[in-house]
């Protein structure tokens, strides 16, 4: 019942520690489908500034709940064809005033023993993907369909992957698609290896299907007695379809209301760039390329 009061009043929660800029006025909108997760409650939210009418900001608010009652590592699955396995998800509508985002709706995860790579990101972790594509095509992306492989390392085409961000071989996941990290990012800069917080981004069929902050539990842990994170995010110079994006990303936590907010901030008006097509067969051969090759550096 802590749970369910607590985000009654996440409102005031997010305006304590809304990273928006200089908007004298914001509205905030939450989903009409919080999720239980944990021993704790997790939503959806957007922030609208009410001069302009423009969403700024989306994000997700959750209790410090959702930190304890988690699955630990073990699970009945037999089927271990796909190591990035997610013990814990829960899925979340967006509020209607999220329309104009690039955003259809987001997918919590609970990795208690992280996720390959080993040695990158095999830490107890929260994967929060934004999906940019309908549900109708993420329940698509399935080890059944013949065209997966194929369809989830389909290289996008130039400028629609951000400067410095690179495929990570072997992860195509089902009901996500590959994911792309950034790798100067201080996870990647050998062991022990700087994995707290990190932005990555998903394809599939070669087009931007996710963006996802992942977040160490211990992170979340330590943000209690720490100020606002917030870091801007790379941005490909071109966008799948009009609509506005996010160009930074924040995590807080309001010791007031023990309320944690993490979100796509300084949400900015793009205009979609057609995509041309891309080469499938060279991008599934790079993907197995580059594959072997990082398999030395981080093996499995």
């Amino acid at each position: 019942m802590s749970s369910i009061k607590n985000l009654a009043i996440t409102v005031g929660a997010i305006l304590v520690t809304l990273e928006t800029g200089n908007i004298a006025k914001a509205a905030i909108f939450l989903g009409n489908s919080p999720q239980k997760l944990g021993n704790g409650m997790i939503n959806s939210y957007v922030v609208v500034d009410d001069l302009t009418g423009e969403p700024a900001s989306i994000g997700l608010t959750f209790d410090v709940g959702i930190l304890s009652g988690l699955s630990d590592g073990e699970t009945d699955s037999e089927d271990h064809s796909h190591e990035h396995e997610h013990i814990d998800t829960v899925m979340l509508s967006l509020p209607s005033q999220a329309s104009s985002t690039a955003f259809e709706f987001v997918a919590v995860n609970w990795n208690p023993d992280g996720h390959p790579p080993t040695g990158v990101y095999n830490t107890p972790h929260f994967d929060f993907h934004f999906y940019t594509i309908p549900q109708s095509i993420q329940q698509q992306i399935n080890p059944a369909n013949p065209q997966f492989p194929s369809a989830a390392y389909k290289v996008p085409p130039p400028g629609f992957v951000p400067a410095d961000y690179y495929l990570i071989p072997n992860t195509a996941v089902p009901g996500e698609g590959s994911h792309w990290a950034n790798f100067n990012a201080p996870e990647w800069q050998g062991v022990p290896h700087g994995f707290e917080q990190t932005f990555l981004y998903g394809y599939w069929q070669g087009i931007m299907a996710f963006q996802e902050p992942m977040v160490t539990y211990e992170f979340l842990i330590n943000q209690q007695n720490r100020s606002t994170f917030s870091e801007a995010i790379n941005l490909p110079a071109f966008f799948p379809k009009t609509a506005f994006y996010p160009t930074s990303y924040s995590i807080s936590f309001d010791s007031s209301t023990s309320i944690y907010n993490v979100s796509l901030d300084h949400l900015t008006w793009r205009v979609a760039t057609p995509v041309p097509e891309p080469f499938t067969l060279l991008g599934a051969g790079i993907a197995v390329g580059f594959g072997f090759l990082f398999k030395q550096k981080f093996p499995s």
